[in-house]
């Protein structure tokens, strides 16, 4: 069962993504569906989430004491089930 997508996008994009798919002979419906495709087969990436970078080594250790402190349960906040609790933590933090 096929289901449909809908989302904004600027007039001016919209009509020169159209231009673009027309020249390789098929459809900007068609162009959608195969980017989806190939962004689930792994096939097409965006690279926001392998973000390349580079720490000066005081960062790279203040970040690998920051894990550690997560991994041992070390210097975080308790978690809340509700905004009340939390602000009142916030308040008798000091």
């Amino acid at each position: 069962m096929d289901t449909q997508i809908a989302f904004k996008i600027n007039k001016d994009m919209k009509d020169l993504a159209m231009q673009k798919a027309n020249a390789e002979g098929i459809t900007l419906s068609v162009f959608l569906k195969l980017a989806v495709r190939s962004f689930v087969d792994g096939q097409l990436g965006l690279g926001v989430l392998n973000n390349s970078e580079v720490f000066n080594k005081k960062t790279q250790k203040e970040l690998m004491e920051i894990d550690k402190d997560i991994k041992v349960s070390r210097n975080l906040s308790p978690s809340f089930s509700n905004v009340k609790d939390a602000v009142n933590y916030l308040k008798n933090a000091s």
